[in-house]
């Protein structure tokens, strides 16, 4: 069952075994939240913290194998935040995440990989893993190559039931609110209107048996949905 443990504004989210922690620090506590629970899922230790300056005072406490950053921050904090890791801590992983991401100018910071949120969230965090495993903190090397594949998502034959009803609309609104997206934003990408955008979002509620967000959320990451 998933323990969630908070010091000084951060959650640690723990799975009962020693592991090489992951950071996580995002925009949305939504999406880092989801991204926890992912790695949770698979076995993986993960700590969600709300600032980029946070990261630096988790690395300073414990063991850390890898950071899953968000590059939205403003005045290019993440990128601060990630040459400092570089410098001090080389052995650490860097993932640079965003919804477009400049690749090279985050490489070129220390960044180990750059990945597009545009991915599904099984697929980020796949990559992340992979990322992890080359570079914890007892390798001596620094891949250039991992985490670059791409995970398809499972197919719907694969997924729970209530899954398998999803329309593809319906489909595409669980993705952005994976994402964090609001209401607006995500009427916006679809192309749709606002109140259309809540009729599809109570519909998946409706087909996953689930009451919030969150519940949609948690229940997409863990069944790989999308």
């Amino acid at each position: 069952m998933l323990q969630r443990h908070t010091t000084e504004g951060v959650d640690v989210i723990l799975n009962g075994e020693p592991a090489s922690t992951v950071v996580i620090c995002d925009q949305h506590l939504l999406f880092g939240e989801s991204f926890a629970q992912a790695l949770q899922e698979r076995r993986r230790e993960a700590v969600v913290v709300p600032w980029p300056e946070d990261v630096l005072s988790v690395l300073e406490s414990r063991p850390v194998g890898s950071v899953v950053l968000d590059v939205g921050f403003p005045h290019g904090a993440a990128l601060t935040v990630t040459r400092r890791i570089r410098s001090t801590w080389p052995d650490i992983c860097v993932v640079c995440l965003g919804e477009e991401p400049d690749r090279r100018h985050y490489t070129d910071g220390g960044a180990d990989v750059v990945l597009s949120k545009k991915q599904p969230l099984g697929a980020l965090v796949e990559a992340a893993m992979r990322t992890h495993h080359v570079h914890a903190p007892s390798s001596g090397s620094r891949p250039h190559q991992a985490g670059r594949g791409r995970s398809a998502p499972p197919s719907r034959r694969d997924q729970p039931l209530p899954a398998r009803f999803l329309t593809s609309r319906e489909r595409d609104v669980l993705r952005l609110l994976v994402l964090a997206h609001p209401t607006s934003q995500i009427a916006a990408e679809l192309g749709i209107s606002v109140a259309t955008t809540r009729g599809y979002v109570q519909s998946t509620f409706i087909k996953l048996g689930v009451h919030s967000r969150v519940e949609a959320v948690t229940y997409a990451v863990r069944n790989g949905v999308v």
